[in-house]
C-alpha cells in the first residue's frame, strides 16, 4: 500500500474510534456551520470536482438521511481512495460535516455517509449538486 493511502487510512480511521465518538458530540455544538476552502492548496481544489464527478459516475444508491445522505458502491475497487481524498479535504474544509466510509472485505461494497447539523442537507443541495441530484432523482432511493 502507498504511503499517503495508509495515511489517509489512519487519518479516517482514527476518526471513528473511541475516542472520536466521545469527542464528536461535544465538538459539534461548537463547530461553525461554515467552508474553509483556504484550508485547501489550488491543487486540491481544482482536483475535487474530478473526484466527486468519478464517484457519482460509478452509479452508487443514495439515500437520503434525516441529517444528510448516503452513498452505497457495489464495489470499493478503484473507488476507496477517491473516496478518502475526497472525504479528507471535506474533513478540512467543512469541519461541521460528520463522515463516515464503511468499506466491505475483498473488493466489496462502500458506503459514505455524509451528515450533520441543521441545514446541512441545504448545504450539500447548494454546494455539491450532482450529489443531491442523484438522492432526489426517482428509482434511486433505498
Amino acid at each position: 500500500m502507498a504511503p499517503t493511502a495508509s495515511l489517509t487510512c489512519v487519518i479516517l480511521c482514527s476518526l471513528t474510534g473511541p475516542m472520536w465518538n466521545r469527542l464528536a458530540p461535544q465538538e459539534a455544538k461548537h463547530t461553525p456551520f461554515v467552508c474553509n476552502i483556504g484550508t485547501l492548496t489550488v491543487e486540491e481544489r481544482s482536483r475535487l470536482p474530478e473526484i466527486i464527478g468519478r464517484l457519482l459516475n460509478a452509479s452508487p444508491t443514495a439515500r437520503e438521511l434525516p441529517n444528510g445522505y448516503e452513498l452505497t458502491f457495489a464495489k470499493s475497487d478503484g473507488l476507496f481512495p477517491l473516496a478518502t481524498e475526497w472525504l479528507s479535504a471535506e474533513n478540512r474544509c467543512c469541519r461541521f460535516f460528520d463522515i463516515s466510509i464503511k468499506v466491505a472485505r475483498d473488493g466489496g461494497p462502500m458506503s459514505i455517509r455524509l451528515t450533520g447539523p441543521e441545514g446541512v442537507k441545504a448545504f450539500i443541495a447548494d454546494d455539491l449538486p450532482k450529489l443531491h441530484e442523484l438522492v432526489t432523482s426517482k428509482g434511486n432511493r433505498r
